[in-house]
């Protein structure tokens, strides 16, 4: 069994990945949709390593709903050493909207108006499209 040092290795390379793919799709013609998943990815498995090393693998498990409560914890970490604590207490709110944010653009959602019924709790996907909510309205993504 990998220990959580080698976990939090493991998912810090994944996150790597995701943004070397995100920087692939943005410099070609890719839709925000899909930018956005990567990114989306890619906070979920830096959110994964940070929680692996600090609170072992076990806390994690397999979870995709980690960024909005690991993100913020992340962040003030980090920000705490560099920034005064004014700073960082103002800023703090803003990130934790943020992070939600980025947690919901994974998560499986039905949108009524349109009357599309994109994923199931299972995680299975319509055959014919995905949607990723963005911040301008909905984005349909092949």
């Amino acid at each position: 069994m990998p220990s959580d040092s080698e976990w939090s290795r493991a998912y810090a390379t994944q996150a790597l990945s995701d943004l070397r793919t995100y920087d692939l799709l943005a410099d070609g013609e890719a839709d925000d949709c899909q930018l956005l998943h990567y990114l989306q990815m890619a906070s979920e498995k830096v959110c994964k390593a940070f929680l692996s090393i600090e609170y072992g693998h076990a806390t994690v498990g397999f979870s995709h709903v980690v960024i909005a409560k690991a993100l913020p914890l992340l962040a003030r970490r980090y920000f705490l050493g560099r920034f005064s604590k004014d700073a960082v207490r103002t800023q703090l709110p803003k990130l934790r909207s943020l992070a939600v944010e980025i947690e919901s653009l994974h998560q499986p959602f039905v949108e009524k108006e349109a009357g599309l019924i994109i994923a199931n709790i299972l995680g299975r996907t319509s055959p014919e499209k995905s949607l990723y909510r963005v911040s301008t309205g909905l984005k349909t993504c092949v």
